[in-house]
């Protein structure tokens, strides 16, 4: 009976110490959890530590002293956590979903997709393990299967916005903008405020050259977020002519068809004279100043029609008085200071002496870059004093 007793006191002594281990367990828990929440990573570690001395087993300790080893940078460290707690619960889908996570912030990324397939393979309504796979597969150049990650989101999930997102970002990378297009506009009509949608919404719109479309997006993102609407921006920004500066010409561009060539200057009244002539035209850029200095980036032909009409309003009265136009500039400076470009052309008198042209249908066009390298905007990148304004 005494030995009973004794057996029972042994019992409850044991059950006493188990029950202080997990209640000191629990306080520790408790100290890691908001040492976490306040960003203290070290002091959440070291409770985290304590918990696993009392209690070896807790998978959650290890997924929390994960966090709390990614929280400090210390990503190998955060990787061994989560590898015990996948030891201690081998079919937990969160589990290896954070071991996947881990291996990614590590660019570890064959590792991180076994993770993800093993999360897939443990719970397949998930959509997070496709979804991350995908882009795990967009940023290691594997687009095709790519593609196939974000299938299967949609097949999960045909309301979750995600999935047509991430189609979208995969035809994008394969250079298929249409379908890009279709996925991106079913992502931003399921969830009309996913900025991250309309951004590459915007990229697709711009590769197609629908640059009104584009600039939609710009507006939409500028409320969601501005920071994506600026990127856009700068994406769909070309540099441009947006003025003559005609006080500083030396070339009177408003004069019209049947011109004389004598009256620009009382030297070309001598038949065969030359006199240089001068244009500046204002960029809405920092140009590089090498390709606009380049003749061959410039061009001067009479209008032809459209916007900047059309050379002698289309009836030359006098062909054989016509003097002959120079194809390309002498000379361009670039005052990049002003952004500007002074260009300076040659004109000269027939042999007859009674020259005549039309100054206003005489087009300025560029095709160099800017200082980024950007191309001209083809819908400014030509000036005539006919149109007044770049075209």
């Amino acid at each position: 009976m005494d030995s009973m007793s004794n057996a029972d006191k042994l019992f409850a002594a044991f059950g006493d110490i188990q029950s202080q281990r997990q209640l000191t367990a629990n306080y520790a828990m408790n100290g890691a959890l908001q040492a976490l929440q306040d960003g203290k990573y070290d002091r959440a570690a070291s409770q985290l530590k304590r918990v696993l001395a009392l209690t070896p087993d807790s998978t959650n300790a290890y997924k929390y002293l994960g966090m709390a080893y990614s929280g400090m940078g210390k990503s190998n460290d955060a990787i061994a956590a989560y590898k015990n707690a996948v030891r201690l619960e081998p079919g937990s889908s969160s589990a290896h979903k954070d071991l996947g996570n881990a291996y990614l912030e590590a660019k570890r990324y064959p590792e991180a997709e076994k993770e993800f397939q093993a999360t897939a393979r443990i719970d397949s309504t998930s959509t997070y393990a496709p979804y991350t796979l995908g882009f795990l597969y967009l940023n290691t150049g594997r687009e095709q299967e790519a593609e196939a990650q974000f299938k299967k989101v949609i097949a999960i999930d045909r309301r979750d916005a995600h999935g047509y997102y991430g189609l979208g970002m995969a035809y994008s990378k394969m250079g298929k903008y249409d379908e890009a297009i279709e996925q991106l506009q079913m992502a931003v009509k399921i969830d009309k405020d996913f900025a991250l949608a309309h951004s590459e919404l915007g990229k697709a719109y711009a590769a197609t050259t629908q640059k009104d479309k584009a600039q939609e997006e710009v507006e939409t993102l500028s409320t969601l977020d501005p920071a994506l609407a600026d990127e856009l921006g700068g994406i769909l920004f070309s540099p441009a002519f947006i003025i003559n500066i005609y006080q500083k010409n030396s070339f009177n561009t408003i004069l019209g068809p049947g011109t004389r060539v004598a009256d620009l200057d009382p030297s070309l009244a001598t038949p065969s004279a030359s006199k240089d002539f001068t244009m500046v035209l204002q960029f809405n850029a920092e140009m590089d100043g090498v390709s606009v200095q380049n003749l061959a980036n410039w061009s001067i032909s009479k209008a032809a029609g459209g916007t900047g009409g059309t050379y002698n309003n289309g009836i030359t009265l006098d062909p054989d008085a016509e003097i002959a136009i120079p194809p390309t500039p002498l000379m361009v400076t670039y005052d990049a200071t002003k952004m500007q470009a002074t260009v300076t052309f040659t004109l000269s008198q027939n042999e007859t002496g009674d020259g005549v042209f039309d100054p206003s249908h005489l087009v300025f066009k560029f095709t160099g870059t800017d200082i980024n390298g950007k191309t001209m905007d083809p819908n400014a990148d030509e000036f005539d004093g006919f149109a007044l304004v770049p075209f």
